[in-house]
């Protein structure tokens, strides 16, 4: 069973544009969730065109539409293990088997 897996957690940021310049805005909380995270596969490589030279992750999670759905436009934090204080641009989000998705992460280098 997949919920088994799901031990670290990860939260999920929009961010606000505050300022005249770009990327300067704040990030604003808007989900948190358990996950289960490894290494991205060579078919997320290409879904996601990841860059080799950055650390990438995917991560799953419970659906949880229509409460939240993860948009390629926010970022994710992994606040546990291994990638914690991590924080991540979405750059693939996808439906899997039963209730999850798939999230395939980007290192923003923060």
């Amino acid at each position: 069973m997949r919920a088994n897996n799901l031990k670290d957690v990860i939260s999920f940021y929009d961010v606000v544009d505050s300022g005249p310049e770009p990327g300067m805005g704040s990030k604003e909380k808007v989900f948190e969730a358990f996950a289960e995270l490894y290494e991205p596969s060579a078919k997320d490589f290409q879904l996601g065109n990841l860059e080799l030279d950055k650390t990438n992750l995917t991560v799953i999670i419970r659906s949880s539409f229509p409460e939240f759905t993860p948009r390629v436009n926010q970022t994710f934090v992994v606040m546990t293990g291994l990638y914690g204080n991590q924080s991540f641009n979405i750059k693939s989000v996808s439906p899997t088997e039963g209730h999850f998705m798939k999230i395939v992460g980007e290192s923003d280098g923060s």
